[in-house]
């Protein structure tokens, strides 16, 4: 019975593979297995004998495992990914609430103080220079 792209899509369908999966097992492309289904292309007689060893023998169960594991697999480390994800965002939520109401208890900052605007600043400043300058002055000159 020649292969039809009506008798391909159901024979994949079957098998209960997408077309990805079927390519796989059919040995050639995804795009060659939509070709062959919407009659874009035909079979070559390669390609019909390897449907028709497909059709023929038992399926290989071991391709299915392995994809089956690594489709577990990826699944998991997104979930894992995922709840790593949330759990950080909901930690650094935490972390930030926390610090915003340490600083709503803090008293506020006092004005800074702003230095040598008065006269009676600039007088103080004055003496200390002068103290400073007489100090200085008063000191024994040491020979060498």
């Amino acid at each position: 019975m020649p292969w039809t792209p009506e008798r391909v899509k159901a024979f994949r369908l079957s098998r209960g593979q997408k077309q990805d999966a079927f390519a796989v097992d059919a040995g050639v492309t995804r795009v060659t297995v939509s070709r062959w289904e919407s009659g874009a292309a035909p079979l070559s007689e390669l390609n019909a004998a390897r449907l028709d060893a497909l059709a023929r023998g038992p399926r290989d169960t071991s391709r299915d495992f392995e994809r089956g594991v690594l489709y577990a697999c990826e699944a998991m480390s997104e979930t894992i990914a995922r709840l790593l994800r949330e759990q950080r965002e909901a930690a650094e939520s935490i972390v930030r609430q926390a610090v915003q109401e340490k600083l709503a208890d803090l008293p506020p900052a006092p004005a800074p103080r702003r230095r040598g605007t008065s006269a009676a600043s600039r007088r103080t400043a004055a003496l200390q220079d002068a103290d400073t300058h007489a100090v200085r002055s008063a000191r024994p000159k040491t020979k060498p």
